[in-house]
């Protein structure tokens, strides 16, 4: 983690778990904006007009942003966000096992982790640190990087290794990109059926055709526009 994180460790450690808390964790771009539309979708009774009209990061916030940007770009304080969110939270971490708040191990919220092929995720992974992070390596060496466990967040191994041993409690949903890529209504059905709750193939239909990588990219490509902006503005 970046050294900024050292001074959010023990709020992050010490932090106040909910046990109606969903928490989507993930290593960096194995589907998390995907799987945490699907999930909060599920959660809220297929309410796209809500959806669609407030933000992804308000309703599904990303729990340690502030660890590893300049939070004072955003003027946002998300730990203490998060923490008087109205329950039940949902709530984003691409923190490993060892690092998220102690009490989710005791406290047992729901929470769903998905995992995606390393190669997918090394090629999506340099982007993303060519296009947010301003790396200008090339891509062999970013490979180094990545193999030698410098990027953010990393080793990439353990990071999906400790949630699959984890993936037989009944807190915890494990699945897979391509998973989802393969038969996304299968796996909605499976998360439903993991959140209480159940739906009919109609409406199981529809939100697939809401998460089509189609329409998910269009909504995902403004917002990161946005972010983009902003970040410029504060650097200016």
């Amino acid at each position: 983690m970046p050294a900024k994180y050292r001074t959010s460790a023990q709020v992050i450690e010490n932090f106040q778990v909910r046990p109606d808390d969903v928490w989507v964790v993930t290593f960096p771009k194995c589907g998390t904006t995907w799987t945490q539309e699907m999930v909060w979708q599920i959660c809220n009774d297929l309410d796209y007009e809500k959806g669609n009209s407030t933000e992804l990061h308000e309703r599904f916030p990303f729990f340690e942003y502030g660890t590893i940007v300049n939070e004072e770009c955003w003027d946002w304080d998300r730990f203490s966000f998060v923490d008087q969110m109205p329950s039940p939270r949902f709530i984003k971490s691409h923190l490993s096992a060892p690092l998220l708040p102690k009490k989710i191990w005791t406290v047992k919220p729901k929470l769903i982790y998905v995992a995606r092929n390393v190669k997918d995720v090394i090629v999506s992974y340099y982007h993303h640190y060519k296009n947010l992070q301003i790396y200008r390596g090339s891509f062999n060496d970013f490979l180094d990087i990545f193999f030698n466990d410098a990027t953010i967040y990393a080793p990439y191994d353990s990071h999906i290794i400790d949630f699959w041993n984890m993936r037989n409690e009944d807190n915890i949903l494990f699945f897979t990109y391509e998973e989802m890529k393969k038969n996304l209504p299968n796996v909605i059905r499976r998360t439903a059926e993991f959140l209480g709750k159940c739906y009919t193939d109609e409406q199981i239909t529809s939100l697939a055709d809401h998460l089509s990588l189609e329409k998910m990219s269009s909504k995902y490509y403004k917002y990161l526009f946005r972010h983009l902006n902003h970040q410029l503005l504060y650097l200016r």
